[in-house]
């Protein structure tokens, strides 16, 4: 059964308890599968309360009336807002659902907050935020993001950034700029060598593209997909960001390989695995200038 917003999209924050009934699985056969269901949910439920306490007790979001303060509420990243959307969803399905007693509180609060984000125009980002925009530099990505080698030079790196954010940006689609595939790991050394002269413009973003396309691959230019999109207003009206919250699903392929943008491929991952044609070990050599004869090109071997 389809719960109708934002009751619905509140479920398929990845911090929270995702669901799903399969023919295999342990709740058939004769088995009580309320419950199952009752034991896996009821923690999803405490951790919605939490949160919406969490939202109380930050001050500066609620006004002398109780009220909550819309521009205050704009101050928190994409990433939270959405986080604080959907617990409000989990509290009022809750609510809707059962006849477990929730603090009165608490549900006014989820009423309010979801009865005043409804008015932004990117209302829907906000759970895309939530479901992809955790930082991949947590705990998930640690031993990636630590021990990451300069795609040039093999050294220790840490990760540069890509594409700028448009200036006209709104908040709300900030979070899709901080994607891992928006980055290259490099070391000091070699970002003085290769963007000294040229620093962010055209030249140095052309070769910054280069080298993010062939670490990347089709990661990469799903994203960069979306990216010129954007800038050119030509997203398709039909995206689906809650399936599909990185990009389009035309954009990329079917598998995190090729692509996809999927709610099950958003999980923050490094550049292993990934599937390089000839195309983008061209990429690579136009990205560290292949006249140079010092370029051991660890990234061959490392990746």
């Amino acid at each position: 059964m389809r719960l109708p917003p934002p009751v619905e999209a509140g479920g398929f924050c990845r911090r929270n308890t995702m669901i799903e009934q399969r023919e295999d699985s342990d709740w058939t056969g004769g088995k009580d599968i309320n419950a199952g269901l009752d034991r896996l949910l009821f923690p999803v439920l405490m951790g919605a309360v939490r949160d919406m306490r969490s939202l109380k007790a930050t001050c500066s979001l609620l006004s002398l009336d109780g009220s909550i303060d819309y521009v205050a509420l704009q101050q928190l990243s994409p990433e939270r807002r959405g986080e604080f959307i959907s617990a409000a969803g989990w509290v009022i399905g809750f609510v809707l659902a059962t006849r477990l007693s929730i603090p009165r509180g608490v549900v006014r609060l989820s009423r309010k907050l979801i009865e005043v984000e409804r008015q932004s125009p990117f209302y829907l980002e906000l759970f895309a935020a939530a479901i992809a925009g955790e930082s991949w530099r947590s705990e998930e990505m640690e031993g990636d993001a630590g021990r990451q080698m300069c795609i040039r030079c093999g050294k220790k790196a840490s990760w540069l950034p890509v594409l700028n954010t448009p200036k006209k940006m709104p908040a709300e689609l900030t979070w899709r700029m901080g994607r891992p595939e928006n980055h290259i790991p490099m070391c000091g050394a070699c970002r003085q060598k290769l963007f000294q002269e040229d620093g962010d413009g055209k030249g140095g973003r052309s070769r910054k593209v280069d080298l993010a396309w062939s670490l990347w691959g089709n990661r990469f230019e799903a994203y960069w997909d979306w990216y010129r999109a954007y800038e050119n207003n030509g997203l398709p009206e039909d995206w689906d960001v809650i399936e599909y919250p990185l990009w389009p699903k035309e954009y990329g392929g079917n598998t995190w390989e090729t692509g996809s943008g999927h709610i099950r491929d958003c999980a923050p991952r490094g550049p292993r695995g990934i599937i390089r044609s000839k195309n983008h070990q061209d990429a690579l050599m136009r990205g560290l200038d292949e006249s140079e004869q010092d370029t051991p090109l660890f990234f061959v071997l490392h990746y």
